[in-house]
């Protein structure tokens, strides 16, 4: 079995949207709250066929300088094959909740994140396998 890992590393790669609908690009560090309840990460040159068989997918996220534990995180693709960047439009993250996400979703019921160290998500293939189409 290969392993595949990825990073944002462009511009536009990151982004969170607080409540109101104001979206950061890039914000450093990337907060999850409740002030900052939608979060988008894209994952640029990833080519995989859409014959591929995924058999397991996750995301870790790094806790860097406190604690942090948030019920409630629900993980979501965004069907198109070239997304673009991130932008400051408002309510950009949260209006692909109702344009164009995947019918799978994984429930994160709980997240902790401890400080200097990485927290992994159960399995997000059955998203992965949906985007690949």
């Amino acid at each position: 079995m290969s392993t595949l890992v990825v990073r944002g590393t462009q511009n536009g790669d990151t982004a969170e949207e607080a409540s109101g609908g104001a979206v950061v690009i890039n914000a450093t560090p990337n907060n999850m709250s409740s002030s900052e309840p939608y979060h988008g990460w894209r994952f640029p040159n990833v080519t995989l066929a859409s014959s591929v068989s995924v058999s397991a997918a996750t995301v870790s996220l790094y806790g860097s300088s406190k604690n942090l534990s948030t019920t409630g995180v629900t993980v979501k693709g965004y069907l198109n094959a070239n997304p673009p960047t991130w932008t400051t439009t408002a309510s950009g993250i949260s209006s692909l909740y109702t344009g164009s996400p995947t019918t799978h979703s994984y429930s994160w019921g709980s997240v902790t994140l401890v400080t200097s160290g990485f927290t992994a998500s159960g399995d997000l293939s059955p998203i992965i396998t949906e985007l690949l189409g």
